[in-house]
């Protein structure tokens, strides 16, 4: 606040400028002993700037009370700190100040006290805008504004895990559906591997794919295998290829070999498979014709 009462009080003295002494007048002769003589500042001049810092007093004391009557306690404040300014004599304005300040800190620990328990019971929305109404009080209140920061992350994290791909979404039915009628055969003491697809599910969202394919591929390779992994394995596979097809064309198509392998039907995954071994017989061939190359045999 420091720094807007300095451009306020600039603003001020200038206002006080144009009650004050005039500058001096250009064409006065300079007397026999001194300076040039300042001649007296006009009356109407004296008269527009006491008028100018009246209508600025007035003003302020009106945004004090408005803003005071809506809860904007930190920003009454100002307005009174202003008002103090051009009326250092006058007790009045700063204790309306210091009172604002008291109600802002007040207000602040208030809406803080709602903004947690809307957290603890699970409203975010809620808890967020308090969070906000109390930063708007006292913008030193920590608390508040790391609550708001974690409010965010988990946000994020909500929505990230929340966009799961098509082909996950579609499956999942199927898995449930699978699962389901396979839970009868399932050996005692052993449920259906939901958990496990789950887990592997929410590893690929966040960008683990090995960790996923990983957990995926001893379901896929049971005796009798899981259909819903095995199509989520196979999905895997082909988004490995993708992310490795600029860097390691091999390893590209050792993920898309192994992708076919899970669940041969996938023409996606043939069909880059076919484009990255097109693309590497160019390679292959140069290799061939390099003049640096020595035989094995001689």
């Amino acid at each position: 606040m420091s720094a807007r009462l300095w451009a306020l009080g600039a603003g001020i003295l200038a206002l006080a400028g144009c009650a004050g002494v005039a500058p001096p007048n250009p064409g006065a002769q300079p007397s026999a002993g001194g300076p040039a003589v300042v001649q007296a500042p006009a009356a109407g001049g004296r008269e527009a700037g006491l008028a100018a810092i009246a209508r600025f007093e007035a003003d302020q004391r009106a945004a004090a009370t408005a803003a005071a009557a809506a809860g904007h306690w930190r920003k009454a404040a100002l307005h009174w700190e202003a008002v103090a300014v051009l009326r250092p004599d006058d007790v009045q304005p700063r204790r309306e100040a210091e009172r604002a300040l008291v109600q802002a800190e007040q207000t602040a620990q208030a809406k803080l006290l709602l903004a947690r328990r809307a957290r603890q019971r699970g409203d975010a929305e809620a808890a967020q805008r308090l969070f906000l109404e109390t930063l708007a009080q006292a913008p030193g209140q920590t608390e508040a504004a790391d609550a708001l920061r974690a409010l965010e992350r988990e946000r994020v994290a909500r929505q990230h895990l929340g966009q799961l791909s098509s082909f996950t979404l579609t499956n999942r039915f199927g898995a449930n559906a699978m699962m389901q009628a396979g839970a009868a055969r399932a050996p005692r003491g052993r449920g259906p591997q939901s958990n496990e697809i789950e887990h592997a599910t929410l590893l690929a969202e966040q960008g683990e794919l090995d960790g996923a394919i990983d957990l995926l591929a001893p379901l896929a390779a049971a005796q009798t295998p899981n259909p819903a992994a095995r199509s989520l394995l196979a999905d895997l596979y082909v988004r490995r290829a993708k992310a490795l097809a600029e860097t390691d064309r091999a390893g590209a198509i050792r993920a898309l070999e192994s992708s076919l392998k899970v669940l041969p039907v996938q023409p996606e995954a043939r069909r880059l498979l076919q484009k990255l071994q097109a693309e590497r017989q160019p390679d292959r061939q140069s290799e061939r014709k390099s003049p640096g190359r020595v035989s094995a045999t001689r």
